[in-house]
């Protein structure tokens, strides 16, 4: 594992646009999909752990956040990443959903996530270009100016 945590550092294991585009993830009916669902908008990811009260912190506060956004900026679309390793914690995170608009995936505890993302604590928000391209690995948390710097993204 610390080998693969230096590869990390060294970015060598983190998405790239072709690793990113051969990812898959599940929705809450258990398809599994490709990311490339995605593609077209700019995509806001919480990537969170159920029980971490942060998490769901953060949650609520991307709820708003994109409650508001999507009034002025069609061209964002928020979503949120469970890494949980069980069912039980997935199956808790799709209970915490507000109203079922809300996009919620889960990838359960798979490291090639873990590295990909380059996920050094949870949770952390992703901001993925309208092309699958990672555009920023650790934009600010929702209650942390992410609002702001969304503001300031290219349309």
């Amino acid at each position: 594992v610390g080998n693969l945590r230096a590869q990390s550092l060294s970015s060598d294991l983190q998405f790239s646009t072709d690793s990113f585009l051969n990812a898959r993830w599940t929705t809450p009916s258990n398809d599994i999909i490709s990311v490339d669902e995605l593609y077209g908008k700019w995509t806001v990811m919480l990537t969170i752990k159920y029980a971490s009260t942060t998490s769901l912190r953060e949650w609520g506060a991307l709820r708003a956040i994109s409650e508001t956004m999507n009034l002025t900026r069609e061209d964002i679309r928020f979503i949120v990443l469970s890494i949980d390793g069980t069912e039980d914690l997935w199956q808790g995170v799709l209970n915490k959903r507000k109203s079922t608009s809300e996009i919620v995936r889960w990838v359960g505890a798979d490291a090639r996530w873990m590295y990909g993302l380059d996920l050094h604590s949870v949770p952390t928000t992703t901001i993925i270009t309208p092309g699958l391209e990672i555009y920023e690995f650790a934009a600010p948390a929702p209650s942390c100016g992410l609002r702001k710097y969304l503001e300031n993204l290219p349309e």
